[in-house]
Order: structure tokens, then C-alpha cells, then sequence
């Protein structure tokens, strides 16, 4: 009897350590505490005159595995992003701006954030990144850049039986990886709107670089039925982190930021 009696002491002890155990909740902070991994605090700066955007998401990639080890994310700049991550070499990301893009949700290092099919975005994607060893707690810093050109267009002079007007920019990177690599090539479409004053304006839109060291312009404007297209080669790169203010009259031709001068 005495047996039975120790074998039901015995049973209740394991069942009440199976179920406190489970009942115990793990954070990254109790993790830490056993040294297998250390905390990563990351701060970041704007490159030039960046205004950096939120929420900023933070990805951690094993540059051996180039696979996601570790992701946070904040809303503010008053937030400082924490990674509990083990020894090892570590590239680290941040994004912001890319409500409006495709990416898969368990990303890799070649993994591409995709531009939405008319190819620009309201408000800027931004990236920065480091690379770091982790062998204790470590604070790294990042700089944030803007990795689309700002377009901002207004057309004057147009003929008051012109319906609709939109300008197309080709050919231009339509996805950029967590490696930070352009990919792809497509063309961007914006559809300008026609303003009290006669002009017709778009909103600022943020858009990627061009493939190639020009790019192609394309101003198509719609009477009715008929639509007429005028062509024009900028020979420079549409480039990241650029204001580009492209100003034209229908009479005296157009130009971009006062370099291009374009015949109509």
C-alpha cells in the first residue's frame, strides 16, 4: 500500500509540472537569460533630407541561410526596434512605405517587394540595411534612404478639347529584393487631371528607377476618339532618391527639371 501511495505522489507531482509548464509563458527576455542569444537594438537615421515614414518594419536574414530569422516592427520614432538573435552574421533590413506593395509573407533575402501594376506608389518606399556578427548584445545603426524618384508633372497650354491626358515613363524596375537588388522592368502610367486654371497636374508619386542610363517619356492626350501620343528620350537614369518636377507647355515644348528641353 505504501507503494501505491508513493506512485500517486509521484503521478500528481509530474501532472502538476506538465501543467504549470505549459501554463508558463516564454518571452524573448527569458530567452535571453540563458546566453544562447543576445539583444539587437537598432537605431536609425535619415539619409539627406528624409523624412522617415511608420510603421517601419525591421527583418533579420542569416546571411548564410538567407532565410528570416527574426522580424519587428514600429510606429513611431519614439519606438526603438529590439531582435533577440544567436551568434552568427546577420543582414539586417528596414521598410517603410509599402502598404500598397506585394511581398510574401515569410520573405528571404532575394525575396521582392513588387510595386502595385501601375507602378508607383503615394508615398515613398524606403530601405536601410547592416550587416552585423552577433556574438554579445549589439546596437547597430542604419541609414534609411528613399529608394523610389518623386515625380511631380504639370502640363500647360493643352488644347480645351483634350478629354483626358496621362504620361508614361519606360522602362522602369517594377520590385526591389531585401537585398536590395532592382528587379524587373515595366512601364509607369499616371493619369493627370485637369485644373480650374487649364493646366493639368499630378500628384506627387514615388516611383522606381529606371533600367537603363535613359529613359522614355510618352505624353498621350485624348480628343474624343482619337488619342496622340508625343515621344521623348531622356537621356539620364530616372534615379532613386530624386525629386524630378517635369514642367511643359503643348505650345513650346517640355522639360524636365529645366534640363530636358523637349519640342512638342
Amino acid at each position: 500500500m505504501q507503494n501505491d501511495a508513493d506512485m500517486k505522489k509521484i503521478l500528481i507531482l509530474i501532472i502538476y509540472t506538465v501543467v504549470f509548464a505549459a501554463c508558463e509563458k516564454v518571452s524573448f527576455a527569458d530567452i535571453q537569460t540563458t546566453g544562447e542569444q543576445s539583444k539587437i537594438q537598432i537605431l536609425t537615421r535619415a539619409a539627406g533630407d528624409v523624412s522617415i515614414s511608420y510603421p517601419l518594419t525591421f527583418y533579420a536574414f542569416n546571411i548564410s541561410t538567407q532565410k528570416l530569422v527574426a522580424h519587428s516592427v514600429v510606429n513611431s520614432v519614439e519606438e526603438v526596434p529590439e531582435l533577440y538573435l544567436s551568434a552568427g552574421t546577420y543582414h539586417l533590413v528596414a521598410v517603410a512605405g509599402i502598404e500598397d506593395c506585394e511581398m510574401p509573407e515569410n520573405p528571404s533575402m532575394s525575396s521582392l517587394i513588387t510595386l502595385p501594376t501601375n507602378l508607383y506608389l503615394n508615398k515613398p518606399l524606403q530601405m536601410g540595411s547592416v550587416d552585423i556578427t552577433v556574438a554579445q548584445n549589439t546596437t547597430a545603426t542604419m541609414t534609411i534612404y528613399n529608394q523610389v524618384a518623386a515625380i511631380n508633372m504639370t502640363l500647360t497650354d493643352i488644347p480645351e478639347d483634350v478629354t483626358a491626358c496621362k504620361v508614361s515613363f519606360s522602362m522602369l524596375h517594377n520590385s526591389i529584393s531585401y537585398a536590395n537588388k532592382f528587379n524587373g522592368e515595366a512601364i509607369a502610367e499616371i493619369n493627370l487631371n485637369k485644373q480650374t486654371d487649364g493646366t493639368w497636374t499630378s500628384p506627387i508619386i514615388y516611383t522606381l528607377p529606371s533600367c537603363n542610363e535613359q529613359f522614355t517619356i510618352s505624353i498621350c492626350s485624348t480628343v474624343g476618339d482619337n488619342s496622340q501620343v508625343y515621344g521623348y528620350i531622356h537621356n539620364a537614369q530616372l534615379a532613386a532618391n530624386t525629386p524630378y518636377n517635369i514642367m511643359g507647355s503643348y505650345k513650346s515644348g517640355f522639360a524636365v527639371n529645366g534640363v530636358l528641353n523637349l519640342a512638342g
